[in-house]
């Protein structure tokens, strides 16, 4: 009922939005392409922008099997390699936010032009298909005095794991290396009610006081606004990202904590990709030694100590599986997905983790020509097909255990 109120809000929100005018002149007059276009205009204004490159472009290669690729949904845009342009950070002098907390991000100079490169709409790639240039009605921003960096990515980033830790957070270590990051008085993220998000955010030093929440504030302008380019393009992750989140995310198990070596991920705590016969498949795993958890359920240490220590994962597609960066080399992890909805991001996340991915396709109760119906099948997991699959895994493990 909340999900669906949010939704009806959102569209309340969008059709004023588009239909009503107030403050139109907050619209941008215009756009730069990208950062260098803006950089060459601004830089003669004082104060003058700053800029810096942290990694060179270079060729992604989502690294997967032609077998597994070629059940990939035909729908998904999911190129197997993609030019991934230099990763910077630029500081925008009297620089503006909006955003409408769903497809757009947009970035506004201090003359009124969105900036291109550091904005963003989904599904489109250019500045000027940016849908803030379809407004007609617009709060007035609150100014903040100080400097602003924004993790904002549209949607999915105030209530997704997965984008939240990958499209979001990474962008934390693109600041770190910039040695900007003592500089930050304020960070505007997509949400701040869920409790991964206040605790990673602490993890990483960064006090609640200087939070500033993206889908309540939705139009900020600061005394200097900093920004990054995106971190995935075409859902490939930088092994940059793995490594940011592996490394200041250790396993600490505290006295007295579950953690288990063999592991069932259910999604019956969510409304979609849950496993139909999940009491038959519990059942079949109990007899292997494997315990059933759900995430939502769990802090996020909690998370992070669970992979970290598991020796064998399986469970449906589904956010959590981005908690593969925390295991260690030589876990095995089985990702269950509705045949007509497989996508390659968890494989390539657990190649670049050192982790030994396996996978099953499975019936679903329904079929899917597009992501949205793709992303609520439910699937029918065959145990007849499992049983080899996972005997084989065990007897591996069982012949490790015996050799010490």
């Amino acid at each position: 009922m909340r999900r669906l109120s949010k939704k009806v809000i959102r569209k309340i929100k969008s059709i004023i939005a588009k239909t009503i005018p107030h403050n139109v002149s907050y619209r941008p007059k215009d756009v730069y392409e990208n950062v260098q276009e803006y950089l060459h205009e601004d830089n003669r204004k004082k104060p003058a922008p700053a800029y810096k490159e942290l990694y060179p472009s270079y060729t992604s290669v989502i690294n997967i099997d032609e077998e597994f690729y070629s059940k990939c949904a035909d729908y998904m845009d999911l190129p197997r390699q993609a030019a991934i342009p230099t990763a910077y950070i630029v500081e925008i002098p009297h620089g503006r936010l909006h955003t409408d907390t769903v497809f757009s991000v947009a970035i506004i100079s201090r003359d009124n032009k969105l900036v291109g490169g550091v904005s963003y709409q989904m599904g489109k790639n250019k500045a000027k298909e940016n849908s803030i240039f379809e407004q007609t009605f617009f709060i007035t921003p609150k100014k903040y005095s100080g400097t602003a960096f924004h993790l904002l990515i549209g949607g999915s980033g105030d209530n997704n794991y997965f984008h939240w830790l990958f499209d979001a957070l990474c962008r934390i270590h693109l600041l770190q290396k910039s040695g900007w990051f003592d500089r930050i008085d304020y960070f505007i993220v997509p949400g701040f009610e869920l409790g991964y998000q206040k605790d990673t955010l602490r993890l990483l030093g960064i006090d609640d006081n200087k939070i500033i929440p993206g889908n309540v504030e939705t139009h900020i302008v600061a005394d200097s606004l900093v920004a990054t380019n995106y971190v995935r393009y075409h859902s490939h992750v930088p092994a940059w990202a793995c490594s940011f989140l592996k490394n200041n995310f250790p396993k600490v198990i505290e006295a007295g904590e579950r953690v288990y070596p063999y592991v069932y991920v259910s999604r019956n705590d969510s409304d979609k990709r849950f496993v139909i016969n999940e009491n038959e498949l519990v059942n079949f795993l109990a007899e292997y030694g494997f315990k059933k958890v759900e995430l939502g359920n769990m802090t996020f240490q909690q998370q992070v100590n669970l992979f970290g220590s598991a020796k064998v994962i399986i469970g449906p597609h589904g956010a959590g599986w981005a908690n593969l960066v925390f295991c260690e080399p030589g876990t095995t992890a089985i990702e269950l997905f509705a045949s007509e909805y497989i996508i390659p991001v968890y494989y390539d996340l657990a190649n670049k983790a050192g982790v030994n991915y396996q996978y099953m396709a499975c019936e679903s109760d329904a079929s899917a020509e597009n992501v949205k119906q793709g992303m609520r099948l439910n699937l029918l997991v065959d145990l007849n097909q499992l049983k080899p699959m996972l005997e084989t895994i065990m007897e591996k493990y069982s012949a490790e255990s015996n050799s010490y």
